[in-house]
């Protein structure tokens, strides 16, 4: 089955959520939506279309998105600086005056539990504006950290904070440890781009407007993990500009190998 995204305007707010497993199915062959396009489909290989977003409500789905909300952390997330906008969705990082401070946004694929996934592929057609606000796309697991593999992320300094550089990361290893495969890529990402990462039992793979990129062949995670979009602050300095990380759409694919 394919969950389709339809808003409701239920009022969920998540900071946090579980993992997802997906039943196994006959696999299809599908290709790589085009760069700048709209993604009628997806992976090649042993995968089968799972789910697809593509934002056209007046809200995010809160049967789908745990949309963050935690204010008064470090991480300073509010849930009000995600929302919807001529078909995308947009993750902003904006001052409050209210909070006297500079707020960020999140959001997980997390409040359906059978799209927790061990395996599978994350598309998304995405865009970010130049700033000093971190933003991330990533696979984070159900318990336990490491693993997580981080296939969009763009810190606020230099190339990345101008967009034109973005940095892939295998993280592995014990907390204590916290051992990292970095990759990257080069590319001007304030304009729209097909970016995503395909998992399997053996590698993973990075994707950028339906080429693989990179390919990572150690330390691949076997545990469940969920998605993630986020804005967030640097560790040291900002946010002191406005920022917005769009998401044209999302498909996701289970992995069925």
């Amino acid at each position: 089955m394919i969950f389709r995204s339809r808003c409701t305007r239920r009022a969920v707010t998540a900071v946090l959520a579980g993992a997802l497993t997906l039943a196994p199915a006959a696999a299809r062959a599908v290709t790589a939506p085009a760069a700048g396009g709209s993604a009628a489909a997806g992976a090649s290989g042993p995968f089968r279309q799972v789910f697809v977003d593509e934002f056209t409500h007046a809200s995010v789905d809160r049967r789908y998105w745990a949309v963050y909300d935690n204010a008064r952390t470090a991480k300073a997330h509010v849930a009000s600086n995600v929302v919807t906008n001529r078909g995308y969705a947009s993750l902003q990082t904006r001052y409050s005056a209210a909070l006297r401070r500079w707020t960020t946004a999140g959001m997980c694929l997390c409040n359906q539990r059978s799209l927790r996934q061990t395996y599978g592929e994350w598309l998304m057609r995405a865009r970010v504006s130049a700033g000093d606000s971190r933003v991330v796309a990533l696979l984070w697991p159900s318990v336990g950290w490491p693993p997580e593999i981080d296939f969009m992320e763009m810190g606020g300094r230099g190339s990345q904070g101008a967009r034109r550089l973005n940095t892939m990361t295998v993280h592995y290893g014990s907390r204590a440890q916290n051992f990292q495969i970095h990759s990257s890529e080069a590319g001007n990402f304030t304009t729209w781009h097909t970016v995503g990462v395909r998992w399997t039992p053996r590698e993973i793979q990075y994707l950028l407007d339906g080429k693989v990129t990179r390919t990572i062949t150690s330390h691949v995670p076997h545990q469940q993990m969920w998605f993630g979009l986020q804005t967030a602050p640097e560790r040291h300095a900002g946010p002191s500009r406005p920022v917005h990380f769009d998401i044209d759409w999302v498909r996701v694919y289970a992995y069925t190998g």
